[in-house]
């Protein structure tokens, strides 16, 4: 009986001192990291930076940068703005608003300066949970998000992908 006792005793420890992703301390980044990677049309026909800015007040920036194939000028597309949370590799993020070009102006090209960017939608709302697994000395991380197709900023599955931090 005695031994029962001891065995449910340890079980029951066990069982109640199981870590939960709120007890997990919250995480802030901070700093600029970069994801790179080619359009997905045969051949490529530029080359897209995703650029993430994260505040230790748990702002972030997201801009998305293309290059078009002919040209080594890095031209503004879009950018997100919100918050995050970081609790182990559980990534949070909300992002509050949304700018893109102008459709009602006709701009040539791709690139485009911040102030002809406008609001895409409001209120814009768009929530999305992933995986954030950080680098040696948080120099990069691995960011997984479920496959969704409806993603704005990340479209398409792409599996995981790599962030370097560039500052």
């Amino acid at each position: 009986m005695k031994k029962l006792f001891s065995l449910l005793s340890l079980l029951m420890s066990l069982f109640f001192s199981c870590k939960k992703e709120d007890d997990l301390p919250e995480i802030y980044l901070e700093g600029v990291y970069e994801n790179t990677r080619l359009s997905n049309v045969d051949p490529p026909r530029y080359l897209q930076v995703l650029v993430m800015t994260f505040s230790r007040s748990g702002n972030v920036l997201i801009e998305n940068f293309v290059t078009p194939a002919d040209t080594e000028e890095r031209c503004l597309s879009s950018y997100n703005e919100g918050t995050y949370s970081l609790r182990g590799e559980v990534f949070k993020m909300v992002l509050t608003s949304a700018f893109g070009p102008d459709p009602s102006i006709e701009l040539s090209g791709d690139c485009f300066r911040k102030d002809q960017l406008i609001s895409s939608k409001d209120p814009y709302y768009q929530e999305f949970t992933g995986s954030l697994v950080l680098g040696k000395i948080n120099e990069s991380f691995l960011l997984t998000y479920p496959c969704i197709d409806s993603m704005q900023v990340l479209s398409d599955c792409l599996g995981p992908e790599t962030y370097l931090k560039v500052r």
